[in-house]
């Protein structure tokens, strides 16, 4: 069968006459049917007629337009797909074809912050991510966390895609209040487009750990010692002891991993007996240094 049907255009990415468009977009025009090279020109050009260098190719039906270099914020450009640079399978020739658009002029904005603004007991080891609404690169500009009294905290600071990431070189101090400071043209888009100042407010932890649970529970015939915290934890100032029931100190270690104390007793309990656990205000503290309030546990040996 022989077709005498020309292709034609079915659709163009990005459309005629779109604005706004990314400077590293791949243009793609969508015909009717397969097509092939012909003998004509495809090119594109800005509005004065200057050539953008650019490279073609075909699969299928759809003619790929990839350009040598970005384009050019706020430059007018026109597709031109001239009759006969490609035809179908059995030759019959595309008619002409013109397609505009316009390179991006938007600046990225912030979509989201993490921790959130005005964020309250935000963790003292926190990563913060600001994402934006286009992909961005550093710009000229300054970003910062301080204090609010104004003293600068060390971060650094890195971009991957609509995200920017600030890693501090310390942790955070409890009750503190920052403001991150995200200066105008300290990023831009991959146009360039400056992206306008921005502040984020938050303040560090301030809530204490507080015990979730204990192994053995609460008056439970066993001997293993483990609490778990409402957080992640690390040593304080005060004590922690374990006891038996006239009060006579047993000789145990502790340590502390991710949110759990465990204590470990050195020596064999004996069968039979009560024992408590005391852990003494500020003898763990969260990783902020709120200290943990006193805590109380007891449990029985076993007889057998």
């Amino acid at each position: 069968m022989t077709f005498s049907t020309a292709p034609t255009v079915k659709s163009v990415d990005p459309a005629n006459n779109a604005v706004n468009v990314a400077l590293d977009k791949v243009i793609k025009v969508t015909f009717s049917e397969s097509i092939k090279a012909g003998t004509g020109w495809i090119e594109l050009v800005t509005s004065n007629g200057t050539v953008v260098p650019s490279s073609w190719s075909i699969s299928g039906n759809i003619l790929t337009v990839t350009l040598n270099s970005t384009l050019t914020k706020g430059v007018n450009y026109l597709l031109l797909i001239h009759t006969g640079s490609v035809t179908d399978l059995e030759g019959n020739k595309v008619a002409g074809y013109v397609s505009r658009f316009t390179g991006d002029v938007v600046a990225p904005a912030v979509k989201s912050v993490d921790p959130a603004n005005n964020a309250v007991n935000v963790a003292h080891d926190k990563v913060i991510k600001v994402t934006f609404s286009e992909s961005i690169k550093a710009g000229n500009g300054w970003i910062e966390l301080v204090t609010s009294n104004g003293t600068a905290v060390p971060s650094n600071w890195s971009i991957s895609g609509n995200v920017l990431t600030i890693t501090l070189n310390s942790t955070l101090s409890k009750g503190v209040n920052y403001l991150l400071l995200v200066h105008t043209g300290s990023v831009t888009d991959l146009a360039g487009n400056s992206a306008k100042g921005y502040v984020s407010r938050f303040t560090a932890d301030t809530i204490a750990p507080t015990v979730k649970s204990v192994d053995p529970g609460n008056n439970n015939i066993n001997v293993a010692s483990k609490v778990t915290f409402s957080e992640s934890i690390k040593a304080g100032t005060g004590w922690i002891e374990l006891v038996n029931s006239n009060g006579t100190l047993v000789p145990s270690t502790w340590s502390i991993n991710g949110n759990v104390l465990t204590v470990t007793p050195t020596g064999v309990l004996s069968k039979g007996v009560e024992y408590t656990l005391l852990i003494h205000t500020g003898s763990v503290a969260d990783l902020a240094g709120n200290n943990v309030s006193g805590y109380v546990s007891r449990f029985i040996t076993s007889t057998a």
